[in-house]
């Protein structure tokens, strides 16, 4: 069980840098279904865990998750995708400030396209051009808000993604 390699990974020194002990609380949490567990906080720490990515998969009272300035990259965008997230409860996810760039954005469209995402902050990460697949699993998703501030030098990605929006 996941509970069990939380523990196990917490007490064993080679991996316990590897997770700190707000990512174990917040796992746990999610994972024992704690219905006034519904934000997970984990901006400005860096290196969240696949553990804690799972336990947000599998949460049904989390609906915000806040990682922002964590230096969330593309392969965490795959991770994420690839833990079965988003959960059916999760609406609200905080990307920004973060190193995702439009190769990270093929997880993140299938989250939408199978979650109940309404709102996706993905602002100053320098997401540059190829957006047009991402604008059409916005268009097909639940999405109501997204923010895109800051994620282009010169919008070229922009004009991809109402393009993609239309289709």
């Amino acid at each position: 069980m996941l509970v069990d390699k939380l523990e196990a990974t917490a007490s064993d020194t080679k991996h316990s840098a590897n997770l700190k002990p707000e990512f174990q609380n917040a796992a746990k949490h999610m994972l024992a279904q704690d219905p006034q567990y519904t934000k997970l906080l984990a901006a400005t720490n860096t290196g969240v865990p696949r553990e804690v990515m799972d336990a947000l998969a599998q949460s049904a009272h989390v609906h915000t998750a806040h990682f922002e300035l964590t230096q969330w990259d593309d392969a965490q965008c795959d991770a994420l995708q690839c833990s079965g997230a988003p959960s059916a409860s999760l609406t609200s996810l905080y990307l920004n400030r973060n190193r995702i760039t439009s190769a990270g954005l093929p997880a993140l469209s299938q989250m939408l396209l199978r979650g109940r995402l309404t709102s996706l902050n993905l602002s100053s990460n320098q997401l540059g051009s190829n957006l047009g697949p991402f604008g059409r699993a916005v268009s097909e998703s639940s999405l109501c808000v997204l923010n895109l501030n800051e994620t282009q030098q010169r919008g070229e990605g922009i004009v991809e993604l109402v393009e993609g929006l239309r289709q």
